[in-house]
């Protein structure tokens, strides 16, 4: 089920049943987010230098910010609870 809840195109609904199966906060879970829209937005991260150009779908959770894979850090949701 924790696999699954990593799905980006996994329904609210089901991602909330797993959240309650798990007793998961949504807010709590330490996981990058895809941008929205058909195709996906993209942006340069928000840590690399303008210079290097890395540009990535992936936003933080938490402050929306772009995030490039190598400025991305990988967090359990027992460590998330934390």
């Amino acid at each position: 089920m924790e696999a699954r809840l990593r799905y980006p195109k996994l329904s609210k609904n089901l991602s909330s049943l797993i959240n309650g199966v798990l007793k998961i906060e949504p807010a709590e879970r330490a996981q990058a987010r895809q941008a929205g829209g058909r195709a996906g937005r993209v942006d340069r991260c928000s840590f690399c230098d303008r210079s290097k150009d890395r540009k990535s779908k992936t936003k933080c959770c938490r402050c929306d910010k772009f995030i490039c894979a190598s400025h991305q850090h990988t967090i359990c949701p027992d460590c998330a609870d934390d």
